[in-house]
């Protein structure tokens, strides 16, 4: 894991996790204006854990911020739920790894 998060800078970004008997169920990543990264174990979803990490982390984020989400991905319903709106749709390669095409919806929250 530390490979792929080094070559996805992951680390430049503002981490927080969130645990449960010391034990890390789920983390946010942000920088001023993107949320990044957001990961809840599945075994904890559904509690209000990526909720909370989403809210904590738009009280320390400038505005507009800026997601981008997997098409498809059923946590875009969270981040609409949340306040962030739909913006365009793109579609490519990845970057760094231009073995896989993906399409991103980029949401926006002002």
């Amino acid at each position: 894991m530390k490979i792929a998060a080094i070559e996805e800078d992951l680390f430049s970004y503002n981490i927080y996790v969130a645990a449960i008997d010391e034990k890390i169920v789920a983390f946010v990543a942000f920088s001023d204006d993107e949320l990044a990264w957001l990961y809840v174990d599945p075994s904890f979803q559904k509690q209000g854990i990526g909720s909370k990490l989403i809210e904590f982390s738009l009280t320390k984020m400038k505005r507009p911020t800026y997601l981008e989400v997997l098409t498809g991905n059923p946590a875009k319903s969270l981040y609409l739920h949340k306040g962030f709106k739909f913006l365009q749709h793109e579609s490519g390669k990845m970057p760094g790894n231009e073995t896989f095409h993906v399409e991103v919806d980029l949401l926006i929250y002002k």
